[in-house]
């Protein structure tokens, strides 16, 4: 090879070993960049799972007769809250909401009920969102096994949990039909009824209503799904 192309082709394998050098700088830089993103990002979540857990473990003291009340609600609203946390690294993915609910059906032994009814069109929510409403619907079941539906044997009444999508706004009504009791619930003026009715709105600017008729409890939460 003479000498004027071995310096053409040394010169060419050394331009494209720069520009591999370049390409790899530039995407060692993008890594660096997300995971700054990331790390920061994470930090923000663990913040608000911190916030979820003292408001949480606060309006649990607050709203409980005896401290022995509180001791035996807390955990179960924790595991509620906390369902769905490894979901955070996925969060384009989303949590499907047919079986958030199933999910809470099966954590109060009650997913078998031929009473219960639940059913809507594919729901993924993003995990904040997943979050708050699987404490909602803990607070719907707990209440309904001991004062509702739930807490009752045999065919009497029934659960109807059902959602449609309305411009990207999820509506979902709980509906018990067949309540034998409704006004010593304390779902009327207690940790539930107070989560769902103030703090899924502040949280995620949802609109929830709250219907306690004779042998009937109707809730119904709107939120946006994006």
């Amino acid at each position: 090879m003479a000498e004027a192309e071995f310096n053409d082709e040394l010169a060419t394998r050394l331009q494209h070993a720069l520009e591999e050098r370049d390409a790899l700088k530039r995407a060692l830089d993008a890594c660096r960049e997300q995971e700054t993103l990331l790390t920061h990002d994470f930090h923000h979540h663990i913040r608000n799972q911190l916030a979820v857990v003292r408001s949480i473990f606060s309006r649990s003291i607050e709203t409980a007769r005896t401290l022995e009340q509180a001791v035996e609600h807390f955990p179960g609203r924790l595991n509620a809250a906390a369902r769905y946390q490894a979901h955070f690294s996925s969060p384009d993915v989303g949590i499907d909401l047919e079986m958030l609910i199933a999910d809470e059906l099966i954590a109060v032994a009650s997913v078998n009920d031929p009473r219960i009814e639940i059913g809507g069109p594919e729901v993924r929510l993003r995990h904040d969102r997943a979050t708050a409403m699987a404490l909602a619907m803990h607070e719907l079941l707990i209440n309904s096994v001991k004062f509702g539906v739930l807490g009752t044997t045999g065919e009497r009444g029934n659960l109807r949990v059902t959602w449609r999508l309305v411009d990207r706004q999820m509506q979902l009504e709980w509906l018990e039909t067949g309540v034998s009791v409704v006004a010593s619930a304390p779902l009327a003026s207690g940790f539930g009824r107070h989560y769902i009715e103030q703090a899924l709105p502040y949280q995620l600017g949802a609109k929830t209503t709250f219907d306690f008729a004779p042998g009937t409890v109707r809730c119904q939460i709107s939120l946006s799904v994006e």
